[in-house]
């Protein structure tokens, strides 16, 4: 028995330095403190993640360093996801957890997160997704089965909401497979 557990007791100690050899090393809480939602990867060197407090930070150098922004356009809602069509122009959704009703935060940005624009929408609940299939043609999901949905690029929104009882989804992630066809996930809340 002793040489069976001395055998796992190598193996994992084999299995540690296989990964510290691989450069992982703890990135989080630095740069900065707030919890990080969602990442956005454009390549080995630059991505853009969001969290809580309105937080979005930015790396241009594989994650050496971070450019920090809290409270983008004085939101203080938590930032839960974001989509990018390419590496300038993008969106971010969040809102405040918890029942409605919350006013959803609907960010752009057309310079790669430098800067950010709050687009308007009348929804008092708080969006978990973002989704666009082409520059014009976007989607937002959020809580109490809430979906909205674009077709001039962000600039007016119609809401639709899936479900229409008390115990609808709280909507949280989304992919489309083409311009017809998406897949939306999230979780039921039952008091």
């Amino acid at each position: 028995m002793q040489s069976y557990r001395s055998f796992i007791l190598l193996t994992l100690f084999l299995v540690s330095s296989l990964f510290a050899q691989d450069g992982w090393f703890w990135q989080y809480p630095k740069p900065q403190g707030n919890t990080l939602h969602d990442i956005y990867v454009f390549d080995s060197n630059t991505a853009i993640a969001v969290g809580d407090l309105g937080t979005v930070v930015k790396t241009t150098d594989g994650g050496e360093s971070w450019k920090v922004q809290h409270h983008i356009q004085g939101v203080s809602q938590n930032l839960y996801d974001l989509y990018f069509l390419n590496a300038l122009r993008g969106w971010a959704v969040g809102g405040l957890s918890g029942s409605p009703p919350h006013h959803g935060v609907l960010l752009m940005t057309e310079d790669g997160g430098e800067n950010w624009t709050i687009l308007k929408t009348d929804s008092l609940h708080s969006f978990g997704s973002v989704y666009f299939v082409n520059p014009d043609t976007g989607w937002v999901f959020g809580t109490e089965g809430l979906v909205m949905r674009t077709l001039d690029g962000g600039e007016t929104w119609t809401t639709i909401f899936i479900y229409t009882f008390d115990d609808a989804p709280d909507f949280g992630a989304a992919t489309f497979i083409d311009e017809q066809t998406g897949l939306v996930g999230g979780q039921w809340f039952l008091w």
